[in-house]
């Protein structure tokens, strides 16, 4: 099954699955040799939907100048935001005349799917704005104390399957030869190539590498920052939409040096073509 250009993995195999490696990986890894002529790649949502419809539309108007472009959200879509539901709802419509949207998966989906497989009223999601994911679909934490043993019975009575089926399908990794797109970012001591799954999803850092070791630019969220980062073979774009009210993207065109796309809470319009902080 084939949806937007990615390989659909289908929900098979996940329930009754007792580990969160054989809940969610391997992953794969799509590879792009001839790229299109824009790409723009947003940071975490965290189901701030309103956000996320508003970059969108910043960036379709922007799109409109390149011979072709694609969009590459780079995981968390779910938890802390109020939309998470809403937002797998909006992912999944059809996008029509414009260029296509790829979504990586984050750590937040990963513990989301270790949740579905094996659920517990003890789990650390429910800590990690699993709570308002569940709340978005309708479950309450009464509701879970209430079915505290019927708990995955509750949950496929209000998560459509299309929503998992969508999360179980996402990629970790998206590349071109110029470009890595991932969620976390990378391990500096490994090769690209070396990276496992979990590191793609995980790795946490305090900026101080560049990935100068590496030889294509290595795109990441994960680490929110106050500012997007571009700093040698690295670029951040979580700005913290959740806590900020701020979602950015940014925007790698050939032959034109990457620019940086934002849409506040409290300001309509987005802040667009912003310089990027350099270090």
């Amino acid at each position: 099954m084939n949806r937007g250009g990615l390989k659909v993995q289908l929900l098979s195999g996940l329930f009754g699955i007792k580990n969160r490696a054989a809940a969610i990986l391997p992953r794969l890894r799509l590879v792009w040799q001839t790229p299109p002529t824009a790409i723009y790649a947003i940071g975490d949502v965290h189901g701030s939907l309103t956000l996320f419809e508003q970059l969108e539309s910043e960036i379709d108007s922007d799109a409109r100048q390149y011979d072709s472009a694609a969009t590459i959200v780079l995981g968390d879509l779910l938890d802390r935001g109020p939309s998470s539901a809403q937002l797998l709802d909006y992912l999944l419509l059809e996008r029509g005349h414009r260029h296509p949207r790829y979504c990586l998966i984050g750590n937040h989906e990963a513990l989301f799917l270790e949740f579905f497989a094996d659920p517990s009223l003890k789990a650390d999601w429910l800590d990690v704005g699993g709570l308002d994911t569940l709340a978005s679909y309708g479950i309450s934490p009464g509701s879970l104390a209430k079915h505290r043993k019927a708990l995955q019975e509750l949950l496929l009575s209000h998560v459509p399957i299309e929503h998992l089926n969508f999360l179980n399908s996402l990629p970790v990794m998206i590349s071109t030869p110029s470009h890595v797109f991932v969620h976390a970012g990378v391990r500096t001591e490994l090769s690209l190539s070396s990276q496992e799954d979990d590191d793609l999803l995980w790795c946490k850092d305090n900026f101080d590498h560049n990935y100068e070791a590496f030889d294509r630019i290595v795109v990441h969220g994960h680490t929110p920052r106050t500012k997007p980062l571009l700093k040698g073979n690295r670029i951040s774009i979580d700005t913290g939409a959740y806590m900020t009210g701020r979602l950015s993207a940014v925007c790698i065109a050939r032959n034109r040096a990457p620019y940086v796309l934002s849409v506040s809470a409290t300001a309509s319009r987005a802040a667009a073509n912003s310089p990027a902080m350099h270090v």
